[in-house]
Parts: C-alpha cells; structure tokens; sequence
C-alpha cells in the first residue's frame, strides 16, 4: 500500500518522526505526498526561530514576518543577544579570535589585520545596534506579526563555536553572512567568556529589549538561559511605568520560566541604560521608571508555574551566603509546579525545604546541579543525609538527578547506588527503569564529604569539557572533520583537532 493512500491524519502522524533529512527526501518522491506533507514540515520546522542580534539577523527575521504561511505558525523565538562575547579587543588580546578553522596557528600579517577589521566591525554593529531606538521599532513590528507566538527567550553561544564548521546543532537567521565574513576553531575554555559581569549587562540590556517589543502576546515561557545556564542577568530591570505594567500584562500567564540571576556583586540596575561602546557611559533613564525584579516576578506567576528553572549562574565559588533565595522562599506559592531545576545555586537546607512546602503535592520531576548547602554547621556529613531524608518523607517525585553538589565548598559524593561500588558526583532515578519508588531508592543513597575535593572552578572546566563533547562529536570521517598543523605536538590541541 503506498503512503499516498492513508489517510491524511495517519500521513502527518508518520511524518512526524522523521528527521528532518528522511522528510525532505519522501517529500521529494511523490507530488501527492509533498502537498499532503506541506503542514507537517511547516508546522515542525517553522514553529521556532533564532535570529542574531545583528543588523543582518533582524533583517532576516522582518523578511520571515512578510510571508504569511510562515508567520502564522511562528511560536517560539530566541536571540543570540552577543557578537564575540561582547568584548572589544586590542589587537595584542585577540588571542582564539585570531585562530582560523583551517589551523591551529594564529593569523598573522595582512590576514590578520583583515580579520581584525572584520571582527571590529561585527562588534560595533551588534552594539551600536542593540542600542539603538531603530532595533526596538523593528522588533516590534516583527513581534506583531507572529500572532501565535508564547515563547520568547535568549540564546547564548560564544561567537567562535558557531562558526565552526564542525558544529551542526545550531543554526540562526545571520548565521550565512556572519560565517561568510570569519571562520573559527572552538575551545571548551571559551565557554568563560558567556560570563561575568561585562556579559550580564550586555545580556540584560538584550532581554530588556525583547521586553520592550512585547505587545499584546500572552507569553507562556520564558528563558533567559539556555540549558547549560549560561547568560546571567541582573537581578533588576529598570522600565518605564507604562512598559512596566504591559510587560507584566504579557507574562502573566507564564508557565514555563528559566531564569539565571546575577546576585554575586552588586550593580546598578540602571546599568542597562549603558551605552557598551568602550567604556560605560551611563544614559539617564526615562523620568517615571519602575523597577523590575525577578524575584517579585517568580512570586507573582508562581500559582501558575508548571516548570521552573532556576540559577545563580556560574559564580557560586564566592563565599556568599544564600540570603537571596532563602528571602524568595518565604513568599513562594506553588499550586500546579511540576517541573523544578536548580543549577549552580548557593542556599541553606532550611530554604530548600521552605522553598519546596507549596510545590510537595505536584512535583514530579526534580533536578540539583552544581549545588551548594551553606548552613555554616559542623555537622557537614549529615546535611545532605537530612535533606535526603526530608525528600523521602515529603516527596513523590517520577525523576530525580542531582550532580557535582557540595557542601559548604566541599565537594559531596554519593555512596549507595546499585550498580556501582565507589561513591559517585550523580545520581539520577527514573521511576520507569529503577523497579523501586523513589522513597525507597534515595533511602539507600549515604554522601561522602570529601575535604579535598573538587571545587566550583573544577566542576566548572567539566562542565564546560561535557558540553564541547555533546555539541561537536568525534568524527575524523565527518565532512566536516578540519586538518590541523599540531597533530605532532606533545600535548593535545586545545581546540580538539582531532574532532
């Protein structure tokens, strides 16, 4: 029986898993089947668009706007908010920027100082554009449009990785013209630079732009991170009033909400209105402005919330006692919270706990990263058995992960896991593989403090090495596999040539 005859809801049922190479090439084998297949591919691959915040990238975001087939099935959208880790580099501190995807070697000479023309001038026009009134009108105008769109968020990629060829995940609207000006070679370590306070205002004055293009849209998820919670922003956003009261219109249904603050070192919330061109020259702010704080925020559209992710970002190696969370605990009320991840956090047991009371009835899935219990007691050992224990006697949770936690700065292993005999930095239950409630199996979990374990810098490095790994796979066959001039160092390549 061929395909063509099924039933058109059986046709779009099959279709939908395919990759998305198998469904261009079924498409291609029958006319009947490419128009019965047109939703299916439009539905699925015009849902969600990434765009460079780039004179180019918005350019082709308005040009995706005028074409109604397109717009209308628009659901999610995400800027890259940053060129080059927003930084304007000397020449002398050019350092991986000089590195080209066909060596190893820097640039040098009459290449170099091209590239480096190049690299100044990407620079300035994602500055100079994200600043300007002009970006803001545009955006608006593109927002509009998409009448059914309820995700909006950020995307954070460091500017080399995206122009590696061997790099095939992501791709964005400016992705053609930025890579056809540069190529790159990627290093893990080049992951630091999405972070730090330089980043966070750059980051900050990016999300408050996407506030400011917002119009009637109910917007139900939104993510100022991305899964490897890089892009911190500031803990305040200065809007003027009647920004302020149509932005909390929009996000007042949200649902789904991923956030990573920046709480390690105070700055000024104003600091958005910053022009990022050189040295901060400080704009004044509009007369009548209210003051947006994420924490008021998540207690304000906690009652809906079916997913929170939560972070303090990457900066948890300060010795900063977890008073900001423990303040968010006291106010939280969770009636439909289902999901709850919170990554690279710094609080006490007590706050955890306070924190969960609301969410106990409906939470299903839990995850801890990177996370650390500061209760400042010598009872360093039973911390985490006391907490393992409240999660027993308080949760009923389908999944739960926790990974490289610690306790007051030193690292804590897990000892008590089925399959192996050494104490492990996760631990991960599913109740659909573990044969056991979840109660039962965390009961068997004891920690292991360890005095001279690994520190927040360490789990840093790793992190950074696990991401590199998922994005750019081992394949010297790959088309995309690039030649290298250090096969025959002594050490290996940092940019992991032979990827």
């Amino acid at each position: 029986m061929s395909i063509t005859s099924l039933p058109l809801e059986l046709v779009h049922e099959i279709c939908s898993y395919l990759q998305l190479s198998e469904l261009q090439t079924l498409r291609l084998t029958d006319r009947n089947l490419y128009h019965q297949s047109l939703d299916t591919f439009s539905d699925r691959y015009f849902r969600s668009f990434r765009f460079l915040a780039t004179s180019d990238g918005l350019r082709n975001l308005e040009e995706i706007a005028k074409v109604r087939f397109v717009r209308e099935r628009v659901q999610e959208l995400w800027m890259i908010p940053v060129i080059f880790e927003g930084t304007n580099r000397n020449k002398q501190r050019m350092s991986d920027y000089a590195v080209s995807s066909k060596s190893c070697e820097r640039l040098r000479g009459v290449k170099f100082r091209d590239r480096y023309a190049k690299y100044q001038a990407m620079v300035k026009d994602n500055r100079n554009f994200m600043l300007s009134e002009t970006f803001n009108t545009r955006l608006r105008k593109c927002i509009a449009c998409f009448k059914k769109l309820d995700t909006i968020g950020l995307a954070h990629y460091t500017t080399p990785f995206l122009l590696d060829p061997r790099q095939q995940k992501v791709r964005f609207l400016g992705w053609r013209r930025l890579r056809d000006q540069m190529d790159f070679r990627f290093s893990p370590q080049g992951l630091a630079r999405l972070r730090g306070p330089w980043m966070t205002k750059l980051v900050s004055l990016a999300l408050l732009r996407l506030f400011q293009a917002l119009g009637s849209q109910k917007i139900r998820k939104l993510h100022t991170c991305g899964a490897d919670n890089y892009g911190d922003v500031l803990s305040e956003i200065n809007l003027p009033q009647s920004q302020y009261d149509s932005l909390l219109s929009a996000l007042g249904h949200l649902e789904d909400l991923r956030i990573c603050t920046y709480f390690e070192k105070p700055i000024a919330s104003d600091v958005v209105f910053g022009k990022p061109v050189g040295a901060d020259v400080i704009l004044k702010p509009h007369d009548a402005t209210m003051v947006l704080t994420w924490f008021d925020l998540i207690i304000k559209v906690a009652p809906r919330l079916k997913v929170l992710a939560f972070s303090q970002g990457h900066y948890i190696g300060h010795d900063q006692p977890g008073l900001q969370f423990g303040e968010l605990s006291r106010y939280i009320q969770f009636t439909q919270l289902k999901e709850l991840h919170l990554h690279w956090i710094h609080l006490t047991s007590g706050a955890l706990k306070s924190f969960l009371t609301t969410a106990k009835p409906t939470l299903s899935t839990f995850t801890l990263f990177a996370v650390i219990l500061d209760d400042r007691t010598s009872t360093q050992s039973l911390l985490w058995k006391l907490l393992w224990d409240f999660f027993r006697d308080e949760l009923s949770l389908q999944r739960f992960s926790m990974a490289k936690i610690s306790c007051d700065h030193q690292q804590c292993l897990i000892r008590g896991l089925d399959d192996l005999t050494e104490p492990s930095d996760s631990a991960e239950f599913d109740v659909e593989t573990a044969g056991i409630s979840f109660s039962k199996w965390i009961d068997r979990l004891t920690p292991v403090i360890l005095i001279t374990g690994k520190g927040p810098w360490h789990i840093q490095r790793e992190y950074q090495e696990e991401w590199f790994n998922e994005m750019i796979p081992t394949d010297r066959n790959s088309p995309n596999a690039l030649p290298c001039t250090c096969e025959d160092r002594s050490e290996p390549c940092k940019y992991r040539c032979y990827r």
